[in-house]
């Protein structure tokens, strides 16, 4: 019943936000046109806003709709967004320097901006294990301040 629970919460503002109409912001990637196919949301703690993956890039949208606003300069391939449990970071795979590693950022979802992207992993292999990654930055960003 948790689960079934847990999964109403997250879908609810997604539903809500593809029903008001989310449309890319991106000129690049045809300003004013209606995002459909999104894949990988991922919903903040207070539901006001989400991040999700199209095209190859992330994005970030308010969840009463509007204008979605890619992350990165768009030079990369940016996949699999998870949002840090206070909403403040998003946690996403991306080849930008070269294999694929795990970086996050942090975000202002008011002005719908990230800023100090780092990257996280420094492994040879390109894609490690997401999961074991997403579980280690959960975890860390509910010990952090």
């Amino acid at each position: 019943m948790q689960k079934i629970l847990k999964r109403a919460i997250f879908i609810f503002p997604l539903a809500a936000a593809l029903a008001a109409g989310v449309f890319a912001a991106e000129p690049d990637a045809g300003a004013g046109s209606r995002i459909q196919l999104a894949v990988n949301p991922s919903v903040s703690p207070d539901g006001t806003f989400f991040v999700f993956e199209w095209k190859d890039r992330v994005w970030l949208a308010q969840t009463e709709g509007g204008p979605a606003v890619p992350l990165g300069d768009g030079m990369s391939v940016d996949t699999r967004p998870i949002l840090s449990p206070d909403g403040k970071r998003v946690a996403f795979m991306s080849d930008r320097w070269g294999k694929e590693q795990l970086f996050e950022a942090e975000l202002d979802a008011k002005r719908l901006v990230a800023t100090g992207t780092r990257q996280i992993t420094f492994h040879t292999e390109s894609f490690f294990t997401m999961r074991l990654h997403a579980r280690r930055f959960r975890d860390a960003c509910a010990c952090l301040p």
